[in-house]
């Protein structure tokens, strides 16, 4: 798993994050707030001297926690297909999960992201249309987030905490529009997809540490298939190992309401 040297990341002001990029523009005298010390695999930004604001920005890709545990995560849905399977193999392993949603599936399908809520996971922002939000103008990075934050929050009843950068890409256009709506931005450590998902869950299993993030898909090409059918096994492997299961806002410490807040941890089956 690849660790930022957050010594480096100060002094050019970009760091390579698994499959993830931060590049964060100006230099490291205009971005003074990076905090060294930071518990967890953090980073924090304010924004640039000289802009109006003092508001910053998280974002963070592990935190470790004194019972190992991890953070289970989806991007991209919700779709029809693929997203029930997904939460139905979460319930029968009663395992809490981050869906970072994107507005225009949730637009088409708000019973799923309902569902979602119902069962005591947790709703991220993901764009409304995933675009690369490096190569947009700020006005488009705004509408991006907003128009996906005002459409979540009517849904689940509370406004979203945490925001995904689409293909894990985010400069200073994406920081400053996550920044205005209070987000941290979580990116991840690890990463489950594909049609080679299989494989690559062995090596998860194997390497993950304390406190890690996964990142896998509830939409995508048909490919998709080979994640739900071993997720049930990846699932109880991990529990094997002794790590529990968290929301990356429970992780980190985001408060939920306590109408959404998942209730006393659900019964689950033995492994097969």
């Amino acid at each position: 798993m690849f660790k930022v040297n957050r010594r480096e990341l100060l002094r050019t002001g970009v760091a390579a994050v698994g499959a993830a990029t931060i590049t964060v523009p100006g230099t490291a005298a205009a971005w003074p707030a990076l905090d060294p010390s930071a518990p967890g695999w953090t980073a924090r930004f304010a924004r640039p001297h000289g802009q109006r604001g003092s508001y910053g920005v998280e974002v963070i890709w592990q935190r470790p926690a004194e019972r190992p545990s991890v953070a289970i995560s989806f991007d991209d849905g919700p779709h029809p297909d693929f997203t029930p399977m997904v939460l139905d193999a979460l319930k029968r392993r009663g395992v809490p999960a981050t869906f970072f949603t994107m507005g225009i599936h949730a637009h088409a399908y708000p019973d799923l992201v309902r569902r979602a809520r119902d069962e005591g996971h947790e709703i991220g922002n993901h764009t409304w249309s995933h675009p690369d939000l490096s190569q947009v103008p700020q006005r488009e990075a705004d509408w991006q987030l907003s128009s996906t934050h005002d459409l979540l929050e009517r849904l689940v009843g509370q406004p979203p905490a945490l925001f995904r950068p689409p293909y894990g890409k985010v400069d200073g256009v994406g920081l400053l529009a996550a920044a205005a709506h209070g987000y941290r931005v979580a990116l991840w450590s690890e990463t489950l997809r594909g049609a080679h998902a299989g494989k690559a869950a062995v090596g998860v299993v194997r390497d993950i540490e304390n406190g890690g993030i996964v990142l896998m898909h509830d939409s995508g090409p048909a490919a998709s298939m080979e994640l739900i059918r071993v997720l049930d096994s990846f699932l109880v492997h991990l529990r094997r190992r002794g790590y529990a299961f968290a929301t990356i806002g429970d992780m980190i410490g985001v408060p939920r309401s306590p109408a959404i807040a998942p209730g006393p941890p659900r019964p689950t089956s033995p492994a097969p």
